[in-house]
């Protein structure tokens, strides 16, 4: 079981505070490969919403879409699920593998960028990876 929690406040530059909570399970083990599921959500400042996702009066006055000023609140702005595999290569080298599907929530999704079609709530990410213990 995993629990993890972390908060970030950018110490410049406006970016504010950020939260961001993830739950895991392993749900597979056999041999040199395990498999775990994660869900993960994020919460953002007011600031950090409006770096992120806001459109000042500046950028829609100088959008060539034409977006609308945007001026989002705080609150989560993401979920998603995840599927990550581990495979134990040797005993100092794993090499890893990712899968997953997210939806952007709230004044998130519904920033012009995203609401307008130009964008899309839903993320699907993927990735490897290899590590290797020093």
């Amino acid at each position: 079981m995993l629990f993890n929690m972390e908060y970030r406040h950018a110490l410049g530059a406006q970016q504010g505070s950020t939260v961001r909570a993830s739950f895991g399970h392993a749900i597979f083990k056999s041999g040199n490969l395990a498999m775990a599921a994660i869900i993960r959500g994020k919460w953002l400042s007011g600031q950090a919403m409006q770096t992120n996702f806001g459109i000042t009066e500046a950028q829609a006055a100088t959008s060539e879409a034409g977006l609308a000023v945007f001026e989002p609140r705080a609150g989560i702005s993401e979920a998603s699920v995840s599927l990550l595999a581990r495979y134990q290569v040797a005993e100092k080298y794993r090499l890893l593998g990712l899968v997953g599907f997210g939806r952007m929530l709230g004044d998130a999704a519904k920033n012009p960028l995203v609401a307008d079609g130009v964008g899309n709530r839903d993320q699907f990410m993927a990735g490897v990876g290899f590590t290797i213990d020093f």
